[in-house]
C-alpha cells in the first residue's frame, strides 16, 4: 500500500505483463500475426498499406535469444520494427543490436505500450483490495453502495447493447481526437467469451458508466470505458471493485487497470488508477530498429504523433481525473 497518494508502489515481485499472454487483443482481433514467441518474448507482424511492421515484446529475455529469434523470423518489408522491453530500466543503453537490427531508444509520448500500468493482485480477497486504495476510494465504494448502485456484468450482452456503447464511446472519442472502437470486434469479443461489458446501474436502474474488460486466461484486461457526461460520474470506483471480484470468481489472478501514456505520475489518470490500491509496472524502455532508407520518415512521423498526443494529453486533462 502506497505511504503516500504521491508515490505510487511498484511492483516487487514478477506480476506477468498481459501482453505475454497467449490470448493477447492484438494476435486475437486486431490482425497481429505471432511470427515466434518463447516464455518470455513475443514477435509479431502485420502487414497494411503495402508495408510489413514488426512489434517485439520481451520481459527478462537475453538479447542472444533475440537476436537468434529476429534473425529466424522473415524481416518487415520497408517497415518498421519496434521493441519493448519490459524489464529494461530507465538508464537501459540507447543503442542495442540483435543480431542484424540495429534498435534506438524511442523519444517522446508516443510509446506503444506508454509509460506502464497499474494491476490489482486478485490474491487478495475483496476486504483486502479495498484495503489497499485510498481512504477517499474507500468511503465512495461504501456510500455508493449504501445508496444502492448496483455493478452489472454481462459476458455476452446483447447486439444493442454492444451498438449503445460503441455509440456512446466513440461520440466521447470524436470530441477527444482519440481513435473509434469497432462495433463488429467488440461483438466478436463478446461471442467469444474474451470480453464483459461492466455497467454501473444508479439507484433509479438507469446505466452510467460501462466498462469493457477484455479477457484472457489468467487476466482481466480494462480496454474501454465511457460515463454519462450529463451527470456527475459518482460509481466508477465501485465499478472496478467489483469487477475486480468478478474476476477473481471466473479464476482470474490479475485485473490490468490500462496503460498510462504519460510518465508524469501525478497526472489525473495515473493518479485514479493508483488511488484504487494498483500497483505500477512500468513499461521499460522502447526502440526501433528502422530500414536506413526510411529512418528520416520513420524520425519525422514520430515527432509529429509526438506533437498530436502531447496536445490531446494537455486538452484532455481537466476530464482524466473522472475517469470513471
Amino acid at each position: 500500500m502506497p505511504s503516500s497518494p504521491l508515490e505510487p508502489q511498484r511492483a516487487t515481485r514478477p506480476y506477468p505483463r498481459v501482453e505475454l499472454c497467449d490470448d493477447y487483443f492484438l494476435e486475437a482481433y486486431l490482425g497481429w500475426d505471432v511470427a515466434a514467441r518463447g516464455a518470455s518474448w513475443k514477435i509479431w507482424r502485420r502487414a497494411a498499406r503495402g508495408l510489413t511492421r514488426g512489434l517485439v515484446v520481451s520481459e527478462g529475455a537475453t538479447p542472444a535469444e533475440l537476436a537468434a529469434a529476429l534473425d529466424a523470423a522473415p524481416p518487415p518489408w520497408l517497415g518498421a520494427t519496434i521493441w519493448n522491453d519490459f524489464s529494461a530500466e530507465a538508464d537501459a543503453p540507447d543503442v542495442v543490436r540483435l543480431g542484424r537490427r540495429r534498435f534506438v531508444r524511442s523519444r517522446g509520448a508516443g510509446r506503444w505500450f506508454g509509460a506502464g500500468t497499474y494491476v490489482l493482485d486478485l490474491s487478495a480477497d475483496d476486504d483486502t483490495l479495498l484495503a489497499r486504495a485510498l481512504q477517499s476510494v474507500r468511503s465512495n465504494v461504501r456510500s455508493t453502495r449504501r445508496a444502492g448502485f448496483a455493478t452489472q456484468l454481462a459476458e455476452r450482452p446483447s447486439p444493442s447493447a454492444v451498438a449503445i456503447f460503441a455509440v456512446r464511446h466513440n461520440t466521447m472519442a470524436r470530441e477527444r481526437a482519440l481513435a473509434p472502437i469497432s462495433v463488429e470486434t467488440l461483438s466478436r469479443m463478446f461471442a467469444d467469451r474474451r470480453a464483459v461489458l461492466a455497467t454501473a446501474v444508479d439507484p433509479e436502474g438507469v446505466a452510467r458508466a460501462w466498462n469493457v474488460i477484455y479477457l484472457t486466461s489468467t487476466h482481466g484486461y480494462y480496454l474501454h470505458g465511457v460515463h454519462d457526461a450529463s451527470v456527475r460520474e459518482v460509481a466508477g470506483r465501485q465499478l472496478h471493485m467489483d469487477t475486480a471480484a468478478f474476476l477473481r470468481e471466473s479464476g482470474r489472478r490479475w485485473y490490468d487497470l490500462g496503460l498510462v501514456g504519460s510518465a508524469e505520475r501525478q497526472e489525473g489518470i495515473h493518479f485514479f488508477k493508483r488511488s484504487l490500491g494498483g500497483v505500477f509496472l512500468p513499461s521499460g524502455v522502447e526502440r526501433v530498429a528502422t530500414p536506413g532508407a526510411l529512418e528520416p520518415a520513420v524520425r519525422g512521423l514520430q515527432r509529429l504523433r509526438d506533437l498530436v498526443r502531447r496536445s490531446r494529453s494537455l486538452r484532455d486533462a481537466p476530464q482524466a481525473s473522472r475517469r470513471p
